[in-house]
């Protein structure tokens, strides 16, 4: 699958900068150091065949690889990548909040005193999802077809907010 890979827009950096401010304490040294960028499937359906929905993609979180430090000349420290179908399709202004925030619950920065660096790492969820997202913005998820059972599976991890 083709795609074409851009820096977000400067709206969507800017609410990244005010959800860390607003909830990620341990993110505030590195916040200038957290790339965003949105990617675009260009390909087009072979021919004879009809052109299908993108599958839900919520993007990916962590420490910025290698392979994209092509695309900015800045050292990051940490990557959020976003479909760009998803964002503009699926998602409401709520849900692409929650999922910004969702993102930036999987990062951790944490200083390190002896050697004078932070020490960055990707959380993995409390359960299919982060508990603190879940508490501030709930069962935010956007569901394919019978979103229902998915929900259930989230829920039965006992999140209670």
């Amino acid at each position: 699958m083709a795609t074409e890979t851009l820096p977000a827009k400067t709206e969507i950096v800017g609410q990244v900068q005010d959800l860390i401010k607003a909830n990620h304490p341990d993110l505030l040294d590195v916040a200038d150091e957290i790339c965003v960028l949105m990617s675009w499937n260009t390909s087009a359906p072979k021919e004879g065949e009809e052109a299908k929905a993108p599958k839900l993609n919520l993007g990916t979180a962590g420490i910025f690889p290698e392979k994209f430090r092509i695309l900015t000349p800045k050292p990051y420290k940490f990557l959020i990548h976003l479909s760009a179908e998803t964002w503009e399709d699926r998602l409401d202004s709520a849900q692409r909040e929650a999922l910004l925030d969702h993102h930036l619950e999987s990062l951790q920065a944490e200083f390190d005193a002896d050697t004078g660096k932070h020490k960055l790492r990707k959380r993995k969820p409390d359960i299919l999802a982060y508990k603190a997202n879940i508490r501030r913005y709930g069962m935010w998820f956007p569901t394919d077809d019978d979103g229902d059972e998915d929900v259930a599976r989230v829920v039965e991890g006992g999140v209670n907010p």
